[in-house]
C-alpha cells in the first residue's frame, strides 16, 4: 500500500488556504499568483475560489491578446460613426468590476497590457 503523498497534501491544503484567504476580501489582497500548468488542477482551483465568492461576483479572463481598448473601454468607433455621437465601449475590468479578472499566462502578457493591470491593482479603478 502506497504512502499518501504528504507533499502534494501540504502543497494542495495551502492552495486552498489561499483560495480561503482570496475570497474573503479580493478587493483588499488585490491578486493571486497561480503557477500551474493548464489543466484540472488549475481549473479545479479556480472553480474552489469562485464557489467560495458570494454568488453573481463578475469573473472575467483577459484573453492574452487583448487591446488596450478592450481591458480598459474607450470609444467604440464603429457606433459612434453609425450613431453620430460618442459611444462608449465597456471594457474587461469595467465588466468585472468588484470581481475578479483572470490573466493566463501573464508572463506572455504585452507590457503595456501588464502596466495597466498593475496600475489599476494599485488605484483600485480605471483610468482611461
Amino acid at each position: 500500500m502506497n504512502e499518501p503523498d504528504t507533499e502534494a497534501e501540504a502543497l494542495w491544503s495551502d492552495a486552498i488556504l489561499a483560495a480561503e484567504v482570496f475570497a474573503t476580501d479580493p478587493s483588499f489582497i488585490g491578486g493571486v499568483r497561480v503557477r500551474s500548468f493548464s489543466g484540472p488542477v488549475r481549473e479545479t482551483w479556480l472553480q474552489l475560489v469562485q464557489d467560495l465568492l458570494p454568488q453573481n461576483t463578475p469573473w472575467r479572463r483577459i484573453p492574452a491578446h487583448v487591446s488596450e481598448s478592450r481591458l480598459l473601454g474607450g470609444l467604440d468607433l464603429a457606433a459612434t460613426l453609425k450613431y453620430g455621437k460618442p459611444v462608449a465601449e465597456t471594457g474587461i475590468l469595467q465588466e468585472c468590476d468588484n470581481g475578479v479578472a483572470i490573466l493566463a499566462m501573464a508572463e506572455r502578457a504585452n507590457r503595456s497590457i501588464v502596466a495597466l493591470l498593475c496600475s489599476a491593482l494599485d488605484q483600485k479603478s480605471v483610468t482611461l
